[in-house]
């Protein structure tokens, strides 16, 4: 699969500025190497040639999910999203996560949101750590540690993980 490489990828133009001939040659070829590209069509023919994925066409559901991926071993990541319920008030609150086999926590992230739809990303760091909230996650259960009334926030937490 080819993938469009420019054969003048630092072409610069003023707008309204007039071409010349050897610009114009220039861009006509920028504009047939892009034509004659493939267009990945997979997250395999992408991962062979960007080198990150990100989990935007992943998709998020509150049972456990294989994404497709595979973690760095082989193994395969995959993703649960937690209704964690209400944040604690100025304390430390556990829901259980319910996943069997947990092996390695690839990433983990999630938000909080408010009666007011103000949303926060989770976990949250504030310049003033009084106002932090800590998320992490052992075998069994997801923990959220608030220095504040965080009462009123209602919480979710995705986890992408392998199994043992």
């Amino acid at each position: 699969m080819a993938i469009a490489v420019l054969p003048y990828p630092n072409m610069d133009f003023v707008p309204l500025d007039v071409l010349t001939a050897d610009e114009l040659d220039q861009l006509v070829a920028n504009i047939n190497a892009i034509n004659s590209a493939t267009i990945p069509t997979n997250i395999t023919d992408l991962t062979d040639n960007v080198g990150l994925i990100t989990n935007t066409n992943i998709g998020y559901s509150t049972s456990e999910k294989d994404t497709g991926l595979t973690w760095t071993d082989g193994s395969h990541i995959y993703a649960k999203t937690v209704h964690f319920g209400t944040a604690p008030n100025n304390a430390s609150k556990q829901v259980a996560h319910g996943i069997s086999n947990l092996d390695k926590v690839i990433k983990l992230d999630g938000f909080a949101v408010n009666t007011n739809n103000q949303y926060y990303a989770l976990p949250l760091m504030f310049a003033n750590s009084a106002y932090n909230t800590q998320v992490y996650v052992d075998a069994s259960y997801i923990y959220m540690i608030n220095t504040a009334d965080r009462s009123a926030y209602d919480c979710y937490v995705t986890l992408f993980y392998t199994k043992s």
